[in-house]
């Protein structure tokens, strides 16, 4: 599955915890894949949020990509923070939870998870 998406982003530098690279690509109108790669194994892992089910959905990072949703991470970091969600407030702003992830070295560990609090 993906295998030119993970085939391109292989070749790139890292961009995560020192030797890992984090490609992405979309899986519908408002839903975003992707996976982390160690570049120096070829092992392939789901992102944060991903890993629940088979096939596709294993690699699902997002399922409403909105307003104010992505990643942050750092190639000098195991710390993985990413915006998620769909909770609009009465203006139509989005207000995505955060998560915060720790890597692990084959996998995250969820360390914290922040609901949104809608402003009105």
């Amino acid at each position: 599955m993906f295998r030119t998406r993970l085939n391109e982003a292989i070749k790139q530098p890292p961009n995560f915890a020192d030797h890992y690279r984090v490609a992405y690509w979309g899986c519908g109108s408002m839903c975003g894949a992707g996976a982390v790669i160690d570049l120096r194994t070829g092992d392939v892992y789901p992102p944060p949020l991903g890993g629940k089910g088979k096939g596709w959905e294993r690699w699902i990072s997002c399922t409403a990509l909105f307003q104010g949703t992505g990643d942050k991470f750092r190639v000098s970091s195991r710390l993985f923070v990413t915006r998620c969600g769909s909770n609009f407030d009465k203006s139509g702003k989005n207000w995505p939870d955060v998560f915060y992830f720790l890597w692990e070295g084959n996998g995250f560990r969820e360390l914290l998870h922040v609901r949104s609090k809608i402003e009105q």
